[in-house]
């Protein structure tokens, strides 16, 4: 097979899988539940096409999501017109703290009154307590 036949057949593969692709995505919001437990590998970009939403939508959707997802996280999932409410708040008896220039996990948990352990173990995103950012 000489170079040029191989060229259209590729770009025809790639037409006919992106077709696909995208014929999936317009149907894929339906599919998806208003309610969704993160698992492992998953991305909000990918959670967004395969919901036929927007990472915006999402994260205008859930107020307190991080730059990270996490396996076992709950998000709710926009999906216009679905009449689900938004997740509630996260109990009160936690509280966010923004991290400044300077701060130690050690800093943090003196001047909030909270053990290092707990920070930790409230936390799962912070893998190396020596290295996070303000």
């Amino acid at each position: 097979m000489n170079a040029k036949k191989m060229f259209q057949l590729i770009v025809v593969a790639a037409l006919l899988i992106t077709s696909f692709a995208s014929a999936g995505s317009a149907l894929a919001w339906s599919r998806c539940p208003s309610y969704i437990t993160v698992q492992w590998g998953d991305t909000l970009s990918g959670i967004a096409v395969q919901c036929g939403t927007t990472v915006d939508a999402i994260r205008a959707a859930n107020p307190g999501l991080g730059w990270w997802l996490y396996a076992g996280q709950t998000l709710y999932i926009p999906t216009g017109g679905d009449g689900y409410p938004p997740p509630p708040p996260p109990p009160s008896k936690f509280t966010t703290y923004e991290v400044h220039w300077g701060d130690t996990i050690g800093k943090i948990a003196a001047r909030t009154g909270v053990s290092v352990y707990d920070i930790l173990s409230i936390n799962p995103q912070i893998y190396n307590p020596s290295l996070f950012y303000a």
